[in-house]
Formats: C-alpha cells, sequence, structure tokens
C-alpha cells in the first residue's frame, strides 16, 4: 500500500544569508521620514507600500539574490515593519498576489505563526496517521533569513517581548510568464509531484 501526502503548503526558509552592512541604521532611521500605517500591525511602525522597482530601495539586488531560484516573477510592493515589545499584527493574508515574503533584518524570535488551512477539519486524521498537527505553525528565523509561502495563507504575529527591536521587511510576489519554469522550480524543490 502507498501513501501519499496530496495539497501540500509549499513554504520555503531562505537561511544563513548575511545581513547587509547598515541594514538595522537604514531600518531604524527609515520612519523618520516615511509616514507609517495601521494595517493588521497593533503597535510598532508599518510603512506604506512601497513599489519594489524604480523607489531606490537600498536592498533591490540582494533580494533578488535570494530568489534568483524562482522563475520570472515581480514583486509588486513592500513595506517595512519593525515592532517593539507588546507588539504584533493580528491574522491576515496578503490578496491579489502570489506569495507573501517575509525579509528579516533581526532574528523574529519564533512569533510569526502560519495557519493550517486544513487544521480545524483533519485534526482527528493528523493524530491517527502520526502527524504533525495544530491549527498554526511557528517559524523561527535569524537575521538575514527570507520565509516565503503563499500569500492566500492566514498568519499573524505574536506579541514580541524582547526591548530590542525586531525588524523585517514584507513583500508580495507574483509569478509571469514562464510557467513551465515554475512547475520545473516547484519540481525541484519537491513541491509538486510528477
Amino acid at each position: 500500500m502507498n501513501s501519499n501526502i496530496l495539497f501540500a503548503t509549499p513554504c520555503w526558509h531562505i537561511q544563513n544569508q548575511p545581513v547587509p552592512e547598515g541594514a538595522v541604521e537604514w531600518a531604524l532611521e527609515f520612519p523618520k521620514n516615511n509616514p507609517g500605517q495601521k494595517q493588521s500591525n497593533r503597535g510598532g511602525y508599518q510603512s506604506q507600500y512601497l513599489p519594489f522597482y524604480g523607489c531606490n530601495f537600498p536592498y533591490e539586488e540582494h533580494i533578488k539574490n535570494l530568489l534568483a531560484f524562482f522563475p520570472s516573477y515581480i514583486i509588486k510592493e513592500w513595506w517595512l515593519n519593525i515592532s517593539g515589545p507588546g507588539d504584533y499584527n493580528v491574522k491576515h493574508n496578503h490578496p491579489d498576489s502570489d506569495l507573501a515574503l517575509i525579509w528579516y533584518i533581526t532574528d523574529n524570535y519564533g512569533t510569526l505563526r502560519l495557519d493550517d488551512p486544513n487544521g480545524f477539519t483533519r485534526i482527528n486524521l493528523y493524530k491517527a496517521i502520526g502527524g504533525e498537527y495544530g491549527y498554526t505553525k511557528g517559524l523561527y528565523a535569524k537575521a538575514g533569513d527570507m520565509i516565503i509561502f503563499p500569500s492566500d495563507i492566514d498568519h499573524f504575529v505574536e506579541p514580541f517581548t524582547d526591548n530590542k527591536p525586531k525588524i523585517s521587511v514584507a513583500m508580495n510576489l507574483c509569478f509571469t510568464g514562464d510557467m513551465d519554469r515554475l512547475r520545473n522550480t516547484l519540481k525541484e524543490s519537491k513541491i509538486l509531484e510528477d
């Protein structure tokens, strides 16, 4: 008898990447000249949504290098998040894009949580087959890491308790054009089976 897992949710965790020199200082200076907004954030700073291309985002090349394994894509927008003690983000998703990306300039201290889209309806099944179960999955990221997941996955950020700032840049990515290359990339990542 064969057993397969179908309909898995892809998630990439790009690890062990250095944070470009000056990134923390850039992020901490950014709010002084750029108004914030209240979206999913409760406390802290979240910048306005900004276009990725042509807006002098200082780490554009760094981000493109981290994403070199993806096929043809565009990054629609980016925004800066700075959290302090007690700050958090309520459950949300990112409509009108294919993937959500979070690039961590500092550690995330395990505060990012992704909801299992099947967690409420399959918990007994997961228990019975000995699989991992739970309604949410916490993801730990170190400074320099990037986490990428489908933008329709509900996610939230738990309250932050450390006294140091927690800094990330979030982005929305859309695939364009070469869907054969996308399928090959997903197969090579063991996300899509033949």
